[in-house]
């Protein structure tokens, strides 16, 4: 789960923020940016402690798992803040949205329950467990961090906000109903 974890996170914060960046500047100042992005330093600090070692204090796990309680506030906090500036004349891109939602709902579910698939009859290198977290991640919203990375790229915070906003209302129905045919867990 943890690898599933990290490697979407590292996706996320190197091609899909570069993919966004192009949209507003060019490949270097892009790329600038990506170097400049504090998350991948977190990472890069991370990843070579546990290759070193280095175990965290127990005094500093309370924090942490106090700051896992308050992401998902803070998150809130800035869609809403992304919602704050919506104007609807500008910002209700339809066709954004549905190809978004198409992408998000059709189009990902369908391709991992395919990878799932061709593993099981050909490949056969992950276990239940694994396509379980596969399935999981390829039915929730949209990310959140999508409007912190729009606002750090002024791409539009506010398009993103309101696609976060109803990717999560309708994974209210999808994600229980995709869970139901997918045979639950």
């Amino acid at each position: 789960y943890i690898f599933t974890v990290l490697a979407s996170l590292l996706y996320e914060n190197t091609t899909g923020f570069y993919v966004t960046a192009k949209g507003n500047f060019t490949a270097k100042q892009s790329m600038v940016k990506i170097i400049k992005l504090p998350i991948l330093h977190a990472f890069i600090v991370g990843i070579t402690l546990n290759i070193m070692g280095v175990k965290l204090p127990e005094e500093l796990t309370f924090y942490s798992d106090q700051f896992k309680s308050a992401y998902g506030i803070l998150g809130m906090m800035m869609l809403g803040m992304g919602l704050h500036g919506f104007n609807k004349s500008e910002d209700l891109d339809g066709k954004f949205i549905k190809i978004s939602f198409i992408i998000k709902f059709i189009f990902w579910p369908a391709a991992i329950l395919a990878l799932i698939y061709l593993d099981k009859v050909f490949i056969q290198l992950l276990n239940e467990d694994l396509y379980k977290v596969l399935i999981l991640f390829s039915i929730v919203p949209l990310a959140g961090n999508t409007v912190s990375l729009a606002v750090l790229l002024n791409a539009k915070p506010e398009k993103a906000s309101l696609s976060v906003f109803l990717s999560t209302v309708v994974s209210i129905l999808f994600i229980p109903l995709a869970l139901y045919l997918y045979g639950g867990f």
